[in-house]
């Protein structure tokens, strides 16, 4: 029917209007390929291959994990996990982007993403948070 608005929309609009910040409207799947290694520039897949736990911990910071969910900088402590077990951080990285743009949870395809190639994963979350304009601290 014509001059409907979806519920969405309509959020979106009424965010605008009063100032507040809409929540991430919902997704089925991140928008970057787990091999766009390169979308991001050069740089960023140098840090990814080289350096993972700085993408780490600013793909965490700009989703706002340790400022808004837990109360303290778990940014910093799943970059330290990173160093120690990078599959892991990556991982969890990939789940906390999934569940702050509420994309469909796939923990089997995230956890084999996240172990078997943690640069490429590293890349694509810190990717997909910096092109759908992430969180800005």
């Amino acid at each position: 029917m014509p001059g409907q608005v979806s519920p969405k929309e309509a959020f979106v609009e009424l965010s605008k209007q009063d100032g507040t910040i809409p929540l991430p409207l919902e997704s089925d799947d991140f928008g970057v390929g787990a091999f766009d290694c390169l979308r991001g520039g050069l740089a960023t897949f140098c840090l990814g291959a080289f350096c993972g736990w700085s993408l780490v911990y600013l793909t965490a910071r700009r989703i706002g994990v340790g400022a808004v969910r837990h109360g303290g900088d778990s940014a910093v402590g799943l970059a330290g996990l990173s160093v120690v077990c990078p599959g892991l951080a990556a991982t969890l990285t990939r789940v906390d982007v999934r569940n702050y743009y509420r994309m469909q949870r796939h923990p089997v395809r995230d956890v084999l993403c996240g172990f078997c190639c943690t640069p490429c994963v590293n890349c694509q979350t810190y990717n997909e948070v910096k092109e759908r304009g992430g969180y800005q601290y």
